[in-house]
C-alpha cells in the first residue's frame, strides 16, 4: 500500500511543481496577462509569488517534507484560484464560460485532494515514506 500512496503523492505533487515552473515562472507574461484579464489586482507579483508557492508546496508533497503543511498551502492557493480566477459565473461568452467552468471544477477537485493529503498526513495515516514527520498532529 505504501507504494501506491507514494506514487499518488509524487504524481500529485509534480503537477504543482511543473505548473509553478512552466506555467507561472517560465510562462510569466502569458499568465500575468490572463490574471489581469480576470481582474486580479497586482497580477504580476501574484503570478511570481503563487508560482513559487505552488512549486514549494508540490515539492513538499512529492518528496514528503512536511507534506501536511505543503498540502495545506496548496489548498489555500486552490481556494483563491477557484474563487477568484476561475469565476465562470462572471463570463458572458458561452465558450469562455465553459472553459472557466472546466478550470473551476479541476481546481475544486484538486482542492479536495489537497485537503485529503493534509488529513491523511496530519491524522498520522500511512502515506508512503517521507523525509520528515508531519508538522501537524490532529
Amino acid at each position: 500500500m505504501d507504494a501506491l500512496f507514494l506514487i499518488g503523492r509524487v504524481l500529485f505533487g509534480l503537477l504543482f511543481v511543473a505548473s509553478g515552473i512552466m506555467g507561472h515562472l517560465a510562462g510569466y507574461a502569458g499568465l500575468r496577462a490572463y490574471a489581469e484579464s480576470r481582474g486580479i489586482p497586482a497580477a504580476g507579483p501574484l503570478v511570481i509569488v503563487s508560482g513559487i508557492w505552488i512549486f514549494l508546496g508540490g515539492l513538499g508533497v512529492a518528496i514528503g517534507v512536511w507534506a501536511d503543511l505543503a498540502a495545506l498551502g496548496l489548498a489555500v492557493f486552490l481556494f483563491f484560484t477557484t474563487s477568484f480566477v476561475h469565476s465562470f459565473w462572471r463570463e458572458k461568452e458561452p465558450m469562455g464560460r465553459m472553459m472557466e467552468m472546466t478550470q473551476f471544477q479541476k481546481d475544486l477537485a484538486l482542492l479536495g485532494a489537497s485537503l485529503l493529503v493534509f488529513a491523511v498526513t496530519a491524522y498520522g495515516g500511512e502515506f508512503g515514506p517521507t523525509v520528515t514527520d508531519p508538522l501537524f498532529d490532529l
